[in-house]
């Protein structure tokens, strides 16, 4: 294994004990320190200089170039994963009926996206993005039993077919599916859910999700708009 795969790996590693310390309530200045033994010590980064990184990236072959440009997307899959759920409980402690004890109202805000636009400073779009993709993720493992994503009375591998967009919640947790395809999907198909059978909408999202594990998001969200004007003939 190359050194630049090492730190790659460990930064998978690191990534993985963040966020299992964040959603159990571990101290944030901690987690938020991700370098040291057990971290990204040495880690050619922003912290380093540019010619550390320059030499880390040329000194890969080919093949290990693609592997590792594949490894950093699937880090930041699980990544983008994070972001979604920290969203979705920001916009959940943020909801209308709050009114101004809401989470975004006592912040100064008018809406949990702006909260989350200046928090992050990302678009409103970025952030409006988080907010769908996390609320259907949690509505899904609501609707199953699991608690982020660990099941309480079903297969770990999936939903059981509990939701509309249950399929889509359990490929962005096996990391088939990024944010991004996952909102494709859902942006799309959405406003047809309560027009069409249950399970005949399930089924059409299961068909996405497992199309999604190869193949890009344009070319999914292109299957997505196919599959909603099937759904709107029927």
């Amino acid at each position: 294994m190359t050194q630049t795969m090492h730190y790659l790996v460990e930064a998978r590693g690191a990534l993985a004990r963040a966020a299992h310390g964040l959603c159990m309530g571990a101290d944030v200045q901690g987690t938020r320190d991700l370098r040291g033994p057990s971290g990204l010590d040495g880690f050619p980064g922003p912290r380093h200089p540019h010619s550390s990184a320059v030499a880390a990236l040329a000194s890969l072959t080919d093949p290990q170039l693609l592997e590792s440009t594949v490894l950093i997307e699937e880090i930041s899959r699980e990544l983008d994963l994070l972001k979604a759920r920290f969203a979705a409980e920001v916009a959940w402690r943020s909801r209308s009926e709050l009114g101004n004890a809401g989470l975004a109202a006592m912040e100064g805000h008018v809406s949990p996206e702006s909260l989350l636009r200046s928090l992050t400073r990302s678009s409103f779009q970025d952030a409006a993005r988080r907010i769908r993709v996390g609320t259907v993720l949690a509505d899904s493992e609501a609707d199953a039993g699991l608690v982020a994503g660990v099941p309480a009375d079903v297969d770990s591998s999936g939903f059981g077919g509990a939701g509309p967009f249950a399929a889509i919640a359990s490929g962005m947790l096996s990391g088939d599916l990024g944010v991004e395809g996952a909102d494709r999907v859902i942006r799309v198909l959405a406003p047809v859910a309560d027009s069409v059978a249950p399970d005949v909408f399930r089924q059409a999202t299961s068909t996405l999700a497992t199309e999604g594990a190869s193949c890009n998001v344009d070319e999914l969200g292109a299957m997505a708009r196919g599959v909603r004007d099937t759904l709107d003939r029927l």
